[in-house]
């Protein structure tokens, strides 16, 4: 009997759904990997540490989720015009309504921080709503990993017999609550 492949360490980090799609995002070692379902395909594509071209953290109002109760309340309201001859039930659907139309608004206006990151070929996007201190924390994890990953891919590539190019070593990546530095005037 041959032996079952070991379970890579992998964690769930979050999610990022549209309407077309379902994408599921997971920490291991190596970097990002991403599960993402389109009806019945699933595919799974890696986004590695030392290939990390670009972390962003945005903010955005909005999305897909927003709607539905919007409609139902459209709907539930369209049911109470319908049923004026009712006045007890007319009015009941019309609070419905309107509480409907009051989630829809909030789900709306709540923003939702998205930290997306960029590899070569890939890229892994995680939405976070109402949980922007999770966010900010993932997105300083990943900076940090990606930094730690280049930085050693770096010290282990030899420098070639060729012109120093004289660049400076870049800035280390901002971390979650650090305060941005402060130029000299």
């Amino acid at each position: 009997m041959s032996q079952p492949a070991p379970r890579q360490d992998r964690r769930y980090l979050g999610s990022a759904h549209t309407l077309a799609e379902r994408v599921r995002v997971y920490w291991t070692q190596q970097g990002l990997e991403v599960d993402t379902s389109e009806g019945y395909e699933i595919r799974r594509t890696r986004v590695f540490f030392d290939e990390v071209l670009l972390v962003t953290l945005h903010s955005k109002l909005g999305g897909a989720l927003p709607w539905l109760p919007l409609g139902l309340g459209a709907l539930v309201g369209f049911s109470a015009v319908v049923a004026r001859s009712e006045p007890v039930s007319s009015q009941v659907m019309t609070w419905v309504a309107l509480g409907l139309f009051a989630i829809g608004a909030a789900l709306f206006f709540t923003p939702r921080w998205v930290v997306t990151v960029f590899g070569r070929r890939t890229r892994a996007r995680v939405a976070f709503r109402l949980r922007e201190r999770k966010a900010r924390d993932l997105f300083a994890r990943v900076c940090q990993a990606a930094d730690e990953a280049q930085r050693s891919l770096r010290a282990q590539t030899p420098v070639e017999n060729g012109p120093e190019t004289g660049l400076p070593e870049p800035p280390p990546l901002p971390l979650s609550g650090s305060e941005p530095p402060i130029a000299p005037v």
